[in-house]
């Protein structure tokens, strides 16, 4: 087994700071009080102890979104734990490290296939961004394990389209991802495009074939998602990109940069980070073949952020 270099050892002590520094404020700072929507999950509870939850209170709307497996795993957390709110909160911690490791698998899959050396240093980043304060809420909220649990499937569908081969094992887990990304939040359904970028750029026998698969899949998944469903009174126009251009890509733009500063500072994060995406568009499009797949799994995350 190889040694590990004292500056690798480094990094590990600082990619572990950020998970510790969150475990010990939630623990501090947690209250076991059910908060806004975790009032409206009440009657659910009340069914699952009367033995007369169906599958319809699981696929019914909450908002926008379709909480279907997050229910089923807060039910589940609920009846185990007698709603201790600490239990959601340990879980979505376990959801962040989770994202935590696939994002350093991606990492470590390129590094290997450029051939470079170890670099320690985008492990301890890595963390950061993956156990980043700016989203308290989602950490101190069990609620939000719904979030946590879309971009954990969502990333883990990527890493599976975008390997060196994609045989059909791979294929189908990666649908099944994109599935439950999008039955986990509305912002799962964003993974069907960003899947659909590395599949079209991979240049393999079966190619036309599982690009039917995923656009047939594609238009069930949104054909249930939207079935029946019900505009909020207080959800905003789906056309406010076009009546207010300027203050749609200022929120859109501070959101994506919001997750490691707060605004003003999250607009410029957010304008860098389409600037790099474009920069990585445009060297996807000049590279030859052979070195596409690096970059698409990166692209096919940026889809999905943006």
């Amino acid at each position: 087994m190889k040694k590990l270099s004292a500056k690798e050892l480094f990094c590990i002590v600082l990619s572990l700071l950020p998970p510790a520094f969150l475990i010990f404020w939630a623990a501090r700072l947690y209250f076991d009080i059910p908060f806004y929507d975790q009032w409206d999950f009440v009657p659910l509870l009340e069914k699952l102890y009367q033995g007369k939850l169906g599958w319809w209170h699981l696929w019914q709307q909450h908002n926008e979104h379709r909480l279907f497996l997050p229910k089923i795993v807060m039910l589940a957390l609920a009846r185990l734990s007698g709603w201790n709110i600490s239990w959601e909160l340990a879980f979505n911690i376990m959801l962040g490290g989770a994202i935590y490791s696939c994002l350093l698998y991606m990492f470590f899959r390129t590094q290997k296939r450029l051939g470079l050396p170890a670099v320690a240093w985008p492990v301890p980043a890595l963390s950061l961004m993956a156990f980043s304060m700016n989203q308290m809420e989602n950490w101190m909220w069990g609620w939000q394990m719904q979030i946590l649990m879309c971009v954990l499937f969502a990333v883990a569908g990527i890493i599976l389209l975008t390997g060196e081969k994609l045989d059909s094992g791979r294929f189908s887990l990666a649908l099944v991802a994109g599935v439950a990304a999008s039955f986990s939040f509305a912002s799962g359904l964003g993974y069907w495009l960003a899947g659909l970028v590395p599949l079209a750029a991979r240049q393999e026998a079966g190619r036309k074939n599982r690009l039917i698969v995923w656009c047939t899949l594609t238009f069930l998944v949104v054909f249930f998602y939207f079935l029946g469903y019900q505009r909020p009174l207080y959800s905003p126009s789906m056309w406010t990109f076009v009546h207010k251009p300027l203050m749609f890509a200022n929120y859109a733009l501070s959101f994506v940069g919001g997750y490691l500063f707060f605004y003003p500072w999250s607009l410029v994060a957010g304008v860098l980070g389409l600037l790099v995406f474009c920069f990585f568009c445009l060297l996807l499009a000049g590279s030859v073949r052979e070195k596409r797949g690096l970059v698409l799994p990166y692209i096919s995350l940026a889809v999905f952020s943006f």
